[in-house]
């Protein structure tokens, strides 16, 4: 990485081209431009900058305009253990940084490399890092020590070195997340940053891809998560939707079975109307057959005239009691048809009351959907912004 301690120098020369000097301005001229990305490599304990604040300052370094924001040297040990913020880091998840630090590891004090992944478990993060080591062709196994480093041994990284070389790796829980902090140590010489820019690009892309990755598998867990409460707020959805389907449909057949009963309250009433007069008919005949009966009664019981006036008087009656008896099948037919009308007109209202509040609760319901879907477009954001 190319020394930047040039863009600090003096603002003489900007004095200069301005036609007067910046110390004689006033305190409001502190720089208010956007900020500015951080470096694309790393800064360790010798470098300290902090892109996130503005300045008041006498005079502006070289090439840097009024308004600009622009990296700082800190000798302040605030920022001893980290060049970035923190903060920030948590703020923004999908910002992975990759940072040089001098570490107390198993091997004392040494030169390493951190990330954060906010969100990341540190056993996942841990098991991932070991597989990662395997495809180095590094023999893994994890310490018990105070440390609990993960130490790959004889891995071969061509771009460090074309010999063999132990990686050391602790994962720590932090601040919501896990810290990775890593150690490539070349027989005793622990690659630092600065020294290297193939090192630096070489373990940059390592650790950084790593931690892209890991804060994906997060998101990717969230959206998992996400998913499947979608999927059952749809079903909910759907199933609000067949449920008012299925009142419809109880409507229309409520409808159409008082259609058909009035229909059969039709023909009833017609078939009515027939008994009715039948029966009449009939009491009149039999009111005939008595006065006859009635005019022979006095006679000899052997009378021909007596036994067949008796014998028909006894069928008209049997006639009788039988068109009664239909007429009574008749009105209890009746009787059901309008229960069955009665009992449809109940089942509209009651099912279009139900059909108003399935439409509130599905309004609701497809409202939940649209949040949740709005959820995940944003989870699929994240995860698609992770860098």
């Amino acid at each position: 990485m190319k020394n930047r301690a040039n863009i600090f120098s003096c603002v003489v020369l900007v004095a200069f081209f301005l036609g007067a000097s910046l110390s004689g301005q006033s305190d409001d001229r502190y720089l208010e431009g956007q900020r500015v990305d951080p470096p694309p490599h790393f800064v360790g304990k010798e470098r300290k900058m902090d892109p996130y604040q503005p300045y008041y300052e006498e005079g502006l370094p070289e090439g840097v305009e009024q308004g600009e924001y622009y990296w700082e040297d800190l000798d302040s040990e605030e920022y001893e253990d980290d060049f970035y913020d923190l903060q920030y880091q948590i703020d923004n998840p999908n910002e992975i940084h990759v940072v040089a630090v001098d570490k107390t590891m198993s091997r004392g004090t040494r030169a390493g490399w951190q990330v954060l992944i906010i969100g990341g478990s540190k056993d996942a993060v841990t098991k991932r890092w070991m597989k990662l080591m395997k495809t180095y062709g590094g023999k893994v196994k994890r310490s018990k020590g105070p440390y609990n480093e993960v130490h790959a041994s004889r891995a071969r990284i061509a771009q460090l070195t074309k010999y063999q070389l132990d990686v050391y790796a602790t994962a720590e829980s932090i601040h919501e997340g896990t810290r990775l902090t890593v150690f490539f140590d070349k027989g005793g010489d622990y690659i630092a940053a600065g020294n290297n820019e193939l090192h630096d690009d070489t373990i940059y892309e390592m650790l950084h891809s790593f931690a892209v990755n890991e804060r994906k598998q997060v998101l990717q867990g969230d959206i998992e998560t996400a998913e499947k409460e979608f999927d059952e707020l749809q079903k909910e959805l759907n199933g609000l939707v067949q449920d008012t389907v299925k009142l419809v449909r109880r409507i229309e057949d409520s409808k159409d079975s008082i259609v058909e009963s009035q229909d059969e309250l039709a023909d009833l009433a017609v078939r009515m109307d027939l008994i009715q007069e039948q029966i009449e008919f009939v009491e009149d005949g039999v009111a005939e057959m008595e006065r006859i009966r009635d005019r022979f009664k006095d006679k000899s019981r052997d009378n021909i005239d007596y036994l067949d006036a008796r014998a028909e008087l006894d069928r008209r009656k049997k006639e009788l009691d039988r068109l009664r008896s239909r007429r009574k099948g008749l009105l209890g037919n009746i009787n059901k048809q309008q229960g069955n009308i009665e009992k449809s007109r109940r089942n509209i209202v009651k099912a279009n009351n139900e059909i108003s509040q399935k439409v509130l609760e599905r309004e609701n319901k497809a409202e939940e959907v649209h949040n949740q879907a709005l959820v995940l477009e944003e989870l699929y954001a994240r995860q698609d912004s992770v860098h």
